[in-house]
């Protein structure tokens, strides 16, 4: 291992900052989506988030969402493909059910793999190390 690689591996910056506001933002939006029906979107955000947690996702679990939003997707397709069909705006209460706990699914892993809560009641010791 190099110096650089060394360094980057000790480095007291990285992109957790960053991330953890992408994916406060990502859950925003996915909110936003759920509340209006908007189901290509809100789909479309779920899958974001779940590339975005992918790292904090135990590898079978992976697999297992990952063939599911595969299924996930088609039913998607057909519903706007009705949508715009027929110009009807609503969701069928199953698509409503399959995405919200696809939701909900990745809000348990973020809270499993620490990312939701606080881990120090005091902030500032969690600064100190």
């Amino acid at each position: 291992m190099s110096r650089i690689e060394a360094d980057r591996t000790q480095s007291e910056f990285n992109m957790a900052v960053a991330w953890l506001n992408r994916l406060n933002y990502w859950f925003y939006v996915c909110d936003e989506h759920s509340h209006n029906l908007d189901v290509f979107n809100w789909f479309q955000t779920l899958m974001i988030l779940f590339r975005e947690l992918s790292t904090e996702i135990d590898k079978t679990k992976y697999k297992e969402h990952k063939t599911s939003a595969r299924v996930l997707f088609q039913t998607v397709n057909k519903h706007v493909a009705e949508k715009n069909r027929k110009g009807v705006a609503g969701i069928s209460p199953d698509l409503y059910w399959e995405l919200h706990d696809f939701e909900e699914f990745l809000r348990i892993e973020m809270d499993k793999s620490g990312l939701l809560k606080k881990a120090k009641e005091d902030a500032a010791k969690a600064l100190q190390g």
